[in-house]
């Protein structure tokens, strides 16, 4: 019965003792309303990418879990640009998320993005520097690489 009772307070005491970390989730701002009239199809994501922020060093991947996105990146993208383009038109693309995540190597946000419109495929890459390494440094450096994509795409129209 002693051991049981000492065997409920250590347990006790390591629940009581441990720390909880939060977990954040990002999402890009709201893009401006465009006048392009765009309609926005299909996009898939290859790689490692989902709901967790993707980090390379060197040959290593490694995803945050306390800091996610607040969707996977696909449905995110779809909801920004659906918002943001007038979406009727006969004119509409899909495309490929090729590479979504931040390059400690170089110091910046990568997005790769495969853009399929009137059966061409053409291959956009941007990048932006982050100042530090914190999250919230990183989080701007995509915002503003995924910005810069959505440029590029309106150019193609």
């Amino acid at each position: 019965m002693k051991f049981l009772i000492l065997f409920s307070a250590i347990l006790l005491s390591s629940c009581i003792s441990t720390k909880y970390t939060p977990t954040n989730e990002f999402d890009f701002k709201q893009l401006p309303q465009s006048e392009h009239n765009i309609s926005v199809g299909q996009i898939t994501t290859e790689g490692p990418y989902s709901t967790k922020l993707v980090t390379r060093q060197g040959y290593s991947i490694i995803e945050d879990e306390f800091n996610r996105w607040c969707e996977n990146p696909e449905d995110m993208f779809t909801r920004q640009w659906k918002i943001a383009f007038i979406g009727n038109a006969s004119d509409s693309f899909h495309g490929v998320i090729r590479r979504f995540d931040f390059d400690l190597n170089t110091s910046e946000a990568v997005i790769i993005f495969d853009l399929v419109y009137k059966n061409k495929t053409s291959r956009i890459t941007v990048k932006e520097k982050f100042t530090d390494t914190s999250t919230n440094a990183k989080i701007n450096s995509m915002n503003s690489a995924f910005q810069k994509l959505t440029n590029e795409i309106t150019k193609k129209f």
